[in-house]
Formats: structure tokens, sequence, C-alpha cells
């Protein structure tokens, strides 16, 4: 679903030609707070905390705006849902960096509130599983990379930020530039990091929330497990609450791809840990991991998706080419035609051949 994003250059990551119409009556009844502000153009999703709308300002910067409604709510749930997202407004002004929404202004209101972010026009996780979209392990790899930068920016806050519902809808990807883009949105379950005698809100989503989170405890590695579960659903195609369990462990490992790496198989693993204490434990300690132990091997993956021919193949392509040319001087162009034909189509399958195999 598209939301917000982040860029340090850029104050509004879109803009469309300007519109200084107000709203229409039936909006400036609905949201008066917004007139003369924004024009409410589509709705793009709703969540547990509200409606988000994508909008555009008076200058037609388009924005994304999620809209918090108290007026029918007279449980304690409401207001503690009402809470979150005051926690979600206070944690977005003091975070910029890329990857994230950026905070754009907060319009409270009675009963009405309105939290605005820049908008990202890109999909989650969650729609491309549902699209059927299959990545290339080099693209998985280059998500968790942008992830762990993300991670490790809110971990290594003075006062440590845990996000606690890291999932497929909760990370947009961008798959029109090169490399993909990622964001991690929705930060209205975060929290500060705990002591491990210090319980708090439960909080997180079933299938992606690590077991301490059951028990109203989050830390750093919290958020490991949950991003470790996503790619796990993103590469197998099925949500870990599908998935058969022993005890508190996810028997995940029969639903991935039978051609993935040793060295990613080992990273989400030691990633999905049930017990915290076997579990990577912070994202510097995941990359140095990765640097004494599987870097090779992830280079060799990344080199592989444009694996150039063998020398095999090369010597057959040359052979070709030599006797096309011989052909055509012998002025017999049709078998050099049909040569040539063939070489094409020998390529062809070749590299089809290797995409399968890879």
């Amino acid at each position: 679903m598209p939301t917000a994003e982040t860029t340090p250059s850029k104050s509004l990551p879109q803009k469309d030609a300007p519109n200084h119409r107000l709203m229409d009556h039936t909006q400036e009844d609905a949201h008066p707070l917004l007139r003369n502000k924004y024009v409410i153009m589509e709705p793009l999703g709703r969540g547990a905390q509200g409606t988000v709308f994508k909008a555009k300002d008076m200058e037609g910067h388009i924005v994304a705006i999620k809209m918090f409604d108290l007026s029918d709510s007279t449980t304690v749930t409401d207001w503690k849902a009402f809470e979150l997202l005051k926690r979600e407004v206070t944690t977005l002004q003091q975070l910029k960096t890329n990857g994230i929404p950026q905070f754009i202004e907060f319009i409270e209101g009675t009963p009405t509130s309105y939290l605005v972010e820049s908008y990202i026009d890109a999909k989650s996780i969650d729609d491309l599983i549902r699209d059927g979209v299959r990545l290339t392990e080099a693209q998985i790899w280059d998500i968790l990379d942008q992830a762990f930068t993300i991670l490790a920016y809110l971990h290594d806050q003075v006062n440590p930020i845990i996000h606690r519902d890291i999932k497929p809808s909760n990370l947009l990807v961008d798959m029109t530039q090169d490399p993909i883009r990622l964001w991690l949105v929705d930060f209205g379950t975060v929290t500060a990091a705990r002591h491990k005698t210090q319980a708090s809100t439960v909080a997180g989503t079933f299938g992606y929330a690590a077991p301490e989170q059951f028990y109203g405890r989050a830390e750093p590695s919290s958020d490991i497990y949950g991003l470790g579960m996503t790619i796990i659903h993103l590469l197998s195609g099925v949500s870990p609450n599908k998935m058969e369990m022993d005890g508190l462990t996810l028997q995940y490992e029969k639903y991935l791809p039978s051609n993935l790496s040793s060295s990613l198989k080992i990273i989400l693993s030691k990633m999905v840990k049930a017990n915290p204490k076997e579990r990577f434990q912070s994202i510097s300690e995941i990359r140095q991991y990765i640097k004494m132990n599987i870097n090779s091997e992830i280079k060799n993956t990344l080199i592989s998706e444009n694996k150039p021919l063998n020398k095999f193949t090369k010597t057959v392509l040359i052979l070709f080419a030599i006797i096309s040319f011989m052909l055509i001087a012998l002025r017999k162009i049709v078998f050099a035609m049909l040569i040539i034909l063939g070489t094409i189509l020998s390529f062809i399958f070749f590299k089809l051949d290797s995409s399968k195999k890879r």
C-alpha cells in the first residue's frame, strides 16, 4: 500500500500540478481541519489506527494522511489506539533517514486528528506475495541489507526504538528502481527497548511477532525475528501462521525454495530462533557474521545473476559463427541462416536453463 517516505535531499517526494481549489462541500464538512490545506484524493487503506488517504496540499505536493476518528469511541481499546497514534507522531518527528516516512505535520482535533506524512508510491511485500512475484536471491539480499540499515538506525538511537510489528504489509518496495528501494512504515506500535524484567503492552502480528512479545517484552532481536519471518514468507509464498510448528519453533525449512543458498538459510535460521538468546542480538552482529563467514558466497550469488557464458559454450558459439561465415562465402545462404537461427535458439535455451538452475 503506498504511504510515506523520507529523502534528506528533498522535503517532499512527489508533486502534481498545483491545484488551488478548495475541497468540495462534502469534504469540508467531513474534514474541516484540512480546509485550505489538503485535498483528499483517494483512500489508500484502513488499519487498526484509522484510515490512510492519498492527498495533495495547495501547492500540489502529494502526501499521505492518516486519519483517526474517536467520535464513536467509548472503549479503553479505542483510546489506547489513539495513544499509539500520538506515539507514532513523536517517533516520526525525531527520525530523519532514508527508508522511513517523513513527518510533515500532526493536526490534532476533537474527535478527529490527522498525521500527515510524505507519500511513497510503492508496493508492500504483502502485495508482491499476493501477486505471485518471485524475487532473485540477489534482490532478497538487497532487501535484507536495506532493512538492516533501517533497523540499525532505530536500534542505535540513544533510546533504542523497537518497531515491534515488522511484517509484509509494513515493508514497501519500489521495484522500478535499480537497485530496488525499501521503506519501513507504520510506527504506531514502537516502543523503547526495555530491561528484560520490564513488561510493556503486547504488540505485534501473530506469525511475525517474536515469542517474547506475547509476554510484553520487546528487544532489538524481536525486530530481527519479524524481518526474518517476513523474508521467509516472501521466499515461500506461505504465511508463517499456516506453517507447521513444533512447540514455539516454526518448521519453515521445507517451504523454502530448494535452490536457496546455504548462506541465506543460515542467516534466516539465526534470525528466527524462538529462544531470543539463540537469535542474532543486533544488526551489527548479523553484519559481522556475514563478513566473517559468508561474504564470498553472497558475492558469488550476486555475480551469478549476470553469470558469463562458460568456456565450452563460448567455443561452440564461435564455431557456429565461423561455419556460418564460410557458408555465406560459399553462397549457401539458406544453410547459413539455419545455423545462425540454431545458434540464437541455443543461446536463449542456455540462458533460460541457467536461470532455472539458479
